[in-house]
């Protein structure tokens, strides 16, 4: 190149030059903007909250491992069927209830006269009231030159069904610990059978007594709930002691008892307050079908009651046993 010259055009800018800055393209030129996102509907806005609820309950699962028992126990709930376990024990419940009643008609009319107020003065004591008293007497008046007869059906028939009780709990508390059944399951039931007369025959006492001081004793329903709730755990704990399991101490069975005291004392509390006229309102509004579908549905959450503290012990324990083993 000559001196002087001019570098050809495209070969760059000049010495001494700067290039010129290219400015941007406005905005509004050749393209849209972009549209506004659309307003989160109040099903989204649950679903954002419950997903960011479990991502912080999963953290605090992980912090202390305690946290996870209900998930724990869920899950064993759903995969052994407890639903099913616990119908089977609210229809035991029921068959033995009618000896039960039959046994104690034949008692209370052996004891009664043949006058309506002593026989309703006998239900009274018994701790029968409302619509179900008036069912005993009508039953009383009309079965009382044949008491004996049912005192002897009664008999025969609540050792049967003690006998079927406990053979069902049996095989329920070694289904839910995963636990291979009892060898003679047959004999350890008729044996566990008198256990569990005596138990209900101490749970009526419990009960008749909890009944006696509410009308004796000034905040009786208070004082009574907690002196049923502590007998019916212990009551239910040495119970436990004799059932099949894979616990590995004593204490293991400690939240089961706290459960069934606990909950039995309150649904007690709820029998005698809300029940009788509950009972009577479905009598009156769908007869007798009414009814049963009430007394049915309680008997089906006691079963719940037993399957759930069984299941508490059987979570508890793997989790205590989890936490004291060594890390590998």
């Amino acid at each position: 190149m000559v001196s002087g010259e001019a570098p050809a055009s495209g070969d760059g800018p000049v010495s001494g030059e700067h290039p010129q800055p290219v400015e941007p393209a406005h905005p509004t030129s050749g393209r849209r903007p972009p549209a506004p996102l659309p307003a989160l509907t109040r099903i989204q806005r649950v679903r954002i909250r419950a997903v960011d609820a479990a991502e912080r309950y999963e953290q605090a699962r992980r912090a202390r491992p305690i946290l996870g028992l209900p998930l724990r126990f869920y899950a064993a709930y759903t995969d052994r069927q407890g639903i099913l376990l616990a119908s089977a024990i609210a229809f035991r419940l029921y068959l033995w209830l009618m000896p039960f009643a039959l046994l104690a008609a034949g008692v209370l009319a052996a004891i009664a006269n043949a006058e309506t107020a002593s026989y309703e003065r006998a239900a009274k004591d018994a701790g029968i009231a409302g619509l179900a008293s008036q069912q005993v007497v009508t039953a009383l008046r009309a079965g009382n030159k044949s008491w004996w007869i049912a005192v002897v059906i009664g008999l025969v028939g609540l050792a049967w069904a003690s006998r079927t009780m406990a053979k069902t709990i049996l095989v329920v508390s070694a289904r839910l610990w995963n636990v291979r059944q009892p060898d003679q399951i047959g004999r350890r039931a008729l044996r566990y059978g008198g256990v569990v007369l005596g138990g209900m025959v101490v749970v009526i006492a419990v009960a008749l007594v909890v009944s006696w001081l509410e009308g004796m004793l000034p905040g009786g329903v208070v004082l009574g709930t907690v002196i049923e709730a502590a007998a019916l755990g212990l009551l239910w704990w040495a119970v436990m002691l004799r059932l099949p399991d894979a616990r590995r101490s004593d204490l293991d069975l400690l939240p089961g008892a706290i459960v069934v005291g606990t909950c039995f004392a309150v649904l007690h509390a709820i029998s005698r307050v809300y029940l009788p006229a509950k009972i009577e309102h479905s009598s009156d509004l769908y007869g007798a079908l009414g009814i049963a579908a009430v007394f049915l549905a309680w008997l089906l959450i006691l079963g719940q009651v037993v399957v759930g503290s069984l299941l508490v012990n059987v979570v508890w324990s793997e989790h205590r046993w989890r936490q004291a083993a060594p890390p590998p």
